[in-house]
């Protein structure tokens, strides 16, 4: 069995394990999902602050204090980077090495900040903290790759068409999965903390040289 075929029988077994989820039409009442449009820098206006896809934490929520980057927009396009501004629990996904693996899960934030060139899913209503954890973990897996995969395969460009976005299926979550995710979450960040502890650590040791 050659590589592709290995790659064609794990995204069949995959999408198996997704079904037994239950799969289910986002409902725009519900949940949001769209594009976040690339803001173009320029010359004058305003100031506003960027995350980068650089700045995603490893696990765990991503918060404005990951980034420190600024990006000027013009008065004629503030209206479009206002509209990219996040809010807590917001799920950034963006595209790294023409794969879908850099996701993010936005925490408190204490300042205005925006993003752009990613996907980006909101949950509304009532719950959102443990949808959005949930949601996070799960696209997170290898199962969750697959399954945004789905979403852009028949574009082109590999982006998420505002016609393919009315149509997204996401997975239904029991209590059950909703617990477990919230544990695993909580496990990963603080692995995340160590080892942004252990880098912090990495970089003093090597800064002593000299």
């Amino acid at each position: 069995m050659n590589i592709l075929e290995m790659l064609e029988k794990q995204l069949k077994e995959n999408k198996k394990v997704i079904e037994n989820f239950g799969l289910k039409q986002a409902d725009e009442n519900e949940v949001e999902i769209r594009n976040l449009n690339r803001i173009k820098s320029a010359r004058d206006g305003d100031r506003v602050r960027l995350l980068s896809t650089d700045d995603f934490a490893l696990s765990g929520f991503t918060t404005d204090g990951c980034t420190n980057e600024t990006i000027t927009v013009d008065y004629t396009n503030l209206d479009d980077a206002l509209a990219n501004q996040l809010q807590p629990y917001d799920i950034l996904i963006a595209e790294t090495r023409n794969s879908f693996s850099n996701i993010a899960i936005i925490g408190e934030l204490e300042d205005s900040l925006i993003a752009d060139d990613a996907i980006l899913i909101r949950f509304l209503g009532d719950n959102v903290e443990n949808k959005a954890i949930a949601l996070y973990v799960f696209l997170k897996s290898p199962l969750g790759a697959t399954l945004i995969s789905s979403w852009t395969l028949d574009h082109p460009f590999r982006r998420l068409s505002r016609s393919r976005a009315r149509t997204v299926e996401l997975p239904v979550f029991n209590d059950e999965f909703i617990a477990k995710a919230k544990s695993i979450f909580d496990n990963s960040q603080q692995l995340s903390n160590h080892i942004s502890k252990l880098q912090s650590e990495l970089t003093s040791l090597y800064n002593s040289v000299g």
